[in-house]
């Protein structure tokens, strides 16, 4: 039997595939925002891109003969960017994890999380990238290649792996404290510091090398201490404690720790908490660079589909050895440093501040909104400044409109209702960690309705906007 449709269903049809044969191999995600329940908003482009719903009212009307729309209530309504995966499960700890921030060598594992899931292909596909976080700052960059099994360098000590076969090498105490060598091995007894003594990971001291920043160390060392002592054992690095164990046994026992150099020539070990009479004893020191890290770890790449291991970004200050670090996988669709096209209709309650589509962090990325005079808006920011073409007349509020930018390596066009109304000379997008939001950019919030949202990885032409403006407007028009 023949169904028959209403006209609405099938100019509602007719938008979705004009709007996806327009897009054709290049739509990296179409949101139509027809959702009427869920925790995501579907993606009906190639990608099956979802976001997460934060707040948004489904099932609201959406532009007349075009399906449904989500509301932005202006004040948190949001759709993010979905993450793959997190830091749920996940141990840190100096014996557990393993980040390099080093240039050539970038990677990061950490158990209880098996990163090597998300891996790629070095120099043709990377499809994720991680942003790490130590609550305050980032690094980020993109999935690579799984690593290999753990494998080291060879031992940074001059001095045999830190077998104390005579004397006590470099080690020097703090007050009268005194050291010696006790049957080859390296005996602190407190005398009036509580600190112990100390061994500083430099060239000057008993290492072949300084460290370098970034990379990772695994630091290994048997230890133990007199009958009812407790003494606390630490690695420093300028001033401050990276890593501490309390040791209380009395039979030589063995510590493993790994840490991130943030420090080249100041970074050392020492005792702690000392008190009268307590003796503490070391052997078997070893340092080595840790070059791979476990099968469940990953390279990190500074591009999309590049194959040089660096980070793509380092905050300043970030935490080398954090012990509380947070970060999400995404996929890289929209990593977009080239031409692009975003579109939304959108009937704004309130335009002052209505957030479309942002993805801008400082001078990198790109923002679709309307400003705060109500005028349709794009910036972008190449890594050096942003650029924005911005409309002249305000944005009607509670009626519908289509609003359309477009950058195409050059230039960046803004249009309202399939006609041009502004353009500014700009360079490309610059790579940014931030994820995409629709509705917000972590400040101002879009109050109103959006639907039919798409992003394109290359520049319609004035032609496509206007073809898509007049199937979409003559299903308006009804």
């Amino acid at each position: 039997m023949r169904v028959l449709r209403p006209k609405a269903w099938w100019d509602l049809q007719a938008f979705q595939r004009e709007l996806q044969r327009i897009g054709g191999d290049n739509l990296v995600a179409y949101w139509p925002l027809d959702d009427v329940s869920g925790t995501t908003a579907r993606d009906i482009g190639p990608n099956a891109e979802v976001l997460d719903i934060t707040g948004t009212t489904l099932g609201q009307n959406g532009p007349p003969q075009l399906g449904r729309s989500h509301g932005f209530d202006g004040i948190n309504d949001v759709l993010s960017q979905h993450p793959f995966e997190d830091e749920t499960g996940a141990s840190w700890g100096p014996t557990v994890h393993g980040l390099s921030l080093a240039d050539g060598v970038a990677f990061i594992r950490t158990e209880g999380v098996d990163l090597s899931a998300f891996a790629g292909t070095e120099g043709s596909d990377t499809p994720y990238m991680l942003v790490l976080s130590d609550g305050s700052k980032v690094a980020w960059g993109y999935i690579g290649a799984a690593d290999a099994a753990e494998g080291l360098g060879a031992d940074l000590f001059d001095v045999g792996a830190g077998v104390f076969t005579a004397g006590t090498y470099s080690w020097t105490t703090y007050g009268t404290n005194t050291i010696a060598n006790d049957a080859n091995t390296l005996k602190v007894t407190y005398v009036d510091n509580a600190a112990g003594a100390l061994l500083y990971l430099r060239d000057t001291a008993d290492l072949s090398s300084n460290l370098t920043i970034g990379k990772l160390y695994k630091l290994t060392f048997d230890t133990k201490v007199g009958v009812g002592d407790n003494v606390t054992v630490s690695l420093w690095s300028s001033g401050y404690s990276v890593l501490s164990r309390v040791v209380t046994e009395t039979d030589f026992t063995n510590v493993t720790w790994y840490f991130t150099a943030d420090s080249a020539n100041n970074m050392y070990i020492r005792q702690g908490f000392m008190g009268a009479g307590e003796d503490i004893w070391f052997d078997n020191i070893v340092l080595t660079e840790v070059t791979h890290v476990g099968t469940d770890a990953v390279h990190i790449v500074s591009t999309r589909n590049g194959s040089t291991r660096n980070w793509a970004g380092i905050g300043a200050g970030f935490g080398y050895n954090d012990s509380a670090y947070t970060f999400e996988v995404r996929k890289t669709l929209f990593q977009i440093t080239g031409s692009f096209t975003i579109g939304s209709w959108l009937n704004a309650a309130d335009a002052t501040d209505f957030i479309v589509v942002d993805k801008l962090s400082g001078n990198y990325g790109y923002l679709l909104n309307l400003d705060g005079s109500d005028f349709v808006n794009c910036t972008v920011g190449d890594g050096t400044d942003t650029q924005s073409a911005t409309g002249a007349v305000a944005v009607t509020e509670n009626q519908w409109h289509r609003v359309i930018a477009t950058y195409d390596g050059t230039n960046i066009r803004i249009y309202l209702d399939g006609v041009l109304i502004d353009t500014q000379a700009q360079s490309a997008p610059g790579d940014v960690s931030k994820a995409l939001s629709i509705g917000s950019d972590g400040t101002d919030f879009a109050e109103g309705n959006q639907a039919h949202e798409f992003i394109c990885n290359v520049a319609w032409t004035a032609a496509q906007v206007k073809r898509d403006w007049d199937v979409g407007s003559r299903a308006h028009r009804g």
